[in-house]
């Protein structure tokens, strides 16, 4: 019996020991599991998009001095030449913040008189994305924004009043042709609130390119 016990001591010894030495080998050789990578977005955090389209103001007022006289007028010229550029920095693979800069200018004849209207926007942008798959983006986004009227007859003094506040709001969607570049649509309207001008003297529609750094 105690050469029974004595023998299974030693074999239970034994395995323990090439157990031990089979963990310690396994170690050695094992390979550390991959790091999940983030997503595309969130690897390319800075976004540039230049934009280009059509503007068509809403309804608005402003008034100036025009020539000692306090003259009431609005933004009412549509054109095609107006252009934009976008800066994103990803906070998460679905919200970013960033700044925007936008330029309109349209010429026209209003009641007999030649007028030219530029419109310049400039301020910060949050965008959130409510759509994010392999083919499509689409997006809402707002922020808070400085607008600089003026409307100037040809030959004469016009309207320059004082830049105004704006509250911004866009609504896009664009087709990702790949992790770097996508296009798409965007509409944004803007709201203007100050002394001398209110309404919406910024509507408009954008051909829009987004290209992830």
């Amino acid at each position: 019996m105690k050469k029974t016990l004595g023998f299974l001591s030693v074999l239970a010894l034994l395995v323990g020991t090439q157990a031990h030495a089979l963990k310690k080998a396994a170690a050695k050789t094992s390979t550390p599991a991959p790091v999940a990578s983030e997503s595309s977005d969130i690897e390319r955090r800075h976004i540039l998009s230049p934009s280009i389209g059509f503007m068509a103001p809403g309804a608005n007022t402003m008034t100036d001095n025009i020539g000692g006289t306090d003259t009431k007028g609005s933004m009412e010229l549509s054109g095609v030449i107006g252009v934009a550029f976008e800066y994103e920095y990803m906070l998460k693979e679905d919200f970013s913040v960033g700044g925007i800069m936008r330029y309109y200018q349209s010429t026209g004849t209003i009641e007999g008189t030649r007028w030219t209207e530029s419109t310049f926007v400039v301020g910060g942008m949050a965008h959130a994305y409510l759509i994010n798959t392999n083919t499509w983006l689409g997006y809402v986004a707002s922020g808070l924004t400085i607008i600089n009227l003026k409307k100037r007859p040809s030959g004469a003094p016009g309207f320059t009043p004082d830049p105004a506040l704006g509250l911004p709001i866009s609504l896009g969607v664009a087709y990702k042709f790949n992790d770097k570049l996508a296009l798409g649509l965007e509409h944004t309207q803007i709201m203007a609130w100050s002394r001398d001008i209110n309404g919406w003297p910024v509507s408009d529609f954008m051909i829009r390119l987004r290209i992830a750094l």
